[in-house]
């Protein structure tokens, strides 16, 4: 049987880094070739695709599952769990106006029960990294979020009311039933709004559930 879409454009790309186990450290290192192969041993139209990766100062090649965007994303699969979780005794009150450009929250836990995520409401958030984040049901109206990245955090049903989300980074982001600024409630204002390179076809899932295309 003939195989349909593939292969599929890989999950890094030459370019790109990397981190990763080295020596049993954490280290990083550009990608300078990336390998794919198909193979179909159900005889459907799907196929399963392999991607190696050759990193610089390298010679053997890499398994997709041993590479990492960041190093806290290397950090949680290390943990098997958030690098943080706020709550109840954490003392933390985010009040309209505050400035926390520059923050880095990826890969934390934000509960409910600490009276986040849904208090963030007018909070200058810009330049933030939320990466790999548990946000699911968080309230973002108001707030600046520009420039932010979301890569791989979990947004579910997050309402980004009249947020600015300029040129934030949704790529590997689930966007299903969010609220969208109505500057960006649809496909086309949406990737003119954050921005060429910070949406990928495939990965970031709209709000419909389906990749955004």
């Amino acid at each position: 049987m003939a195989l349909s879409n593939k292969p599929k454009k890989s999950k890094y790309q030459v370019g790109d880094t990397v981190f990763f186990l080295s020596n049993g450290k954490g280290t990083s290192a550009q990608i300078v070739k990336v390998s794919s192969s198909v193979s179909n041993p159900d005889n459907d139209a799907n196929g399963i695709q392999e991607n190696i990766y050759y990193l610089e100062g390298f010679v053997k090649g890499f398994a997709e599952t041993e590479l990492f965007h960041s190093m806290n994303a290397l950090m949680y699969e290390i943990k098997g769990s958030y690098l943080h979780k706020w709550g109840n005794s954490d003392t933390v009150l985010l009040q309209a106006g505050d400035l926390l450009t520059y923050c880095d929250f990826s890969y934390s836990l934000l509960s409910e029960n600490a009276g986040l995520p849904n208090n963030f409401i007018g909070i200058d958030f810009s330049l933030c990294n939320f990466d790999g984040c548990k946000l699911e049901g968080a309230t973002f109206s108001g707030s600046n979020l520009s420039s932010c990245s979301f890569r791989f955090a979990n947004l579910q049903g997050t309402s980004f009311g009249e947020a600015n989300i300029s040129l934030c980074d949704f790529r590997n982001t689930n966007l299903t039933n969010c609220g969208l600024p109505a500057s960006a409630n649809t496909k086309s204002s949406f990737k003119s709004v954050v921005g060429d390179g910070h949406w990928d076809p495939e990965t970031t899932i709209w709000v419909d559930g389906n990749p955004i295309g």
